[in-house]
């Protein structure tokens, strides 16, 4: 139940956080520009159609990363391995740039793991 928990939290907030950062940054996707990539702040009116981050790697390694804190490394590299795999395809299909995946990934880690800590503490304070 508890791993199950987690990864749901880890999906909700993700999501949030990454649907936020879209907003505020409005980066156009390679495929909507030539060059670095455009940047439209406050860019509303488009959600989730912009860029950055990108919001599979970003779902993807929060997954992975839930499944790491509660699985350990058995379980952790195959999810870190298929993170990675869905990251690229999002580079190579010309859906994201490099550094919208590496961000996304970087979001979804770190929520995994403020989560994972914070379900950890609570499962110790619950044991003493």
């Amino acid at each position: 139940f508890e791993a199950g928990a987690l990864i749901l939290e880890t999906q909700v907030f993700t999501n949030i956080l990454n649907s936020t950062f879209k907003g505020v940054f409005g980066r156009r996707r390679p495929h909507e520009t030539e060059g670095a990539g455009e940047f439209r702040p406050f860019d509303v009116a488009r959600g989730s159609r912009n860029g950055f981050p990108s919001g599979h790697a970003a779902h993807a390694f929060g997954l992975a990363t839930a499944v790491a804190m509660r699985g350990g490394v058995y379980w952790g590299v195959p999810a870190y391995a298929l993170a990675a795999t869905v990251g690229s395809a999002r580079v190579l299909h010309d859906a994201h740039y490099p550094s919208d995946v590496l961000t996304g990934a970087a979001l979804g880690i770190y929520v995994g793991r403020i989560l994972g800590r914070r379900q950890r503490e609570r499962r110790a304070a619950k044991s003493s």
